[in-house]
């Protein structure tokens, strides 16, 4: 895999809305920092670590995750053209190799010394293709955490993993608190994501409770 130049449009800040279905996550013409940047208020934390190594991998390892997510809601491509950008991502995880390119060797570098592991980044990519679906109802309760570990779980792995916590207990510690922020999510968006027709909700729960009336029709 090689860096590759394209044509991708320039107007300050990078932008997935302006891309097209061209477009190539590893051209030297895109930076996912510089994409990522100022997306969200929880970046700010990262002033907060002292080691200026941990503190840019979590840099990076956010503009990662903001770039698969971005790519899964990306309207602007289909469903087909997401699932195969979001498996170039996940066939660089697996090259482990430079590809001459400034951020996704950075990147690569942290995630060796730091022992960030493919199986969180990978865990990742899978969680938000869920979300690849133009209408999305969670059968069970096991079918909800398994979205869940990907999506926030192997987020607390691999954080845990840039900040040095590496103990026994620490897979328990992300378990648990990816769970509990990912559901806090889901209840928070509950209403726009029903008018998105996507109930992360399970439907075994929604009927133990008699609220069949607000499924989808089968």
């Amino acid at each position: 895999m090689e860096a590759k130049e394209d044509s991708t449009k320039k107007s300050g800040k990078q932008n997935l809305l302006i891309l097209s279905d061209s477009w190539n996550p590893f051209s030297k013409a895109f930076d996912p920092s510089i994409y990522a940047a100022g997306k969200s208020h929880f970046q700010i934390t990262f002033l907060f670590v002292i080691s200026k190594k941990r503190r840019q991998a979590l840099a990076d390892f956010y503009a990662f995750c903001r770039l698969a997510d971005d790519i899964s809601d990306q309207t602007g491509l289909s469903a087909h053209q997401r699932r195969v950008l979001l498996d170039q991502l996940s066939d660089w995880v697996k090259l482990e190799k430079p590809i001459g390119h400034v951020f996704w060797d950075r990147f690569l570098r942290a995630r060796k010394s730091l022992q960030i592991s493919n199986a969180s980044l990978l865990g990742i990519l899978e969680g938000v293709k869920m979300d690849l679906q133009d209408s999305l109802q969670i059968e069970t309760w096991e079918d909800l955490n398994n979205y869940v570990y990907g999506v926030a779980c192997c987020v607390g792995e691999a954080v845990l993993s840039i900040l040095g916590a590496n103990s026994a207990e620490a897979p328990g510690y992300s378990l648990a608190m990816g769970r509990c922020l990912q559901y806090l999510n889901i209840m928070r968006d509950l209403e726009e994501d029903f008018q998105n027709k996507r109930i992360y909700l399970p439907r075994e729960f929604l009927l133990d409770r008699k609220l069949k009336d607000i499924l989808p029709a089968a």
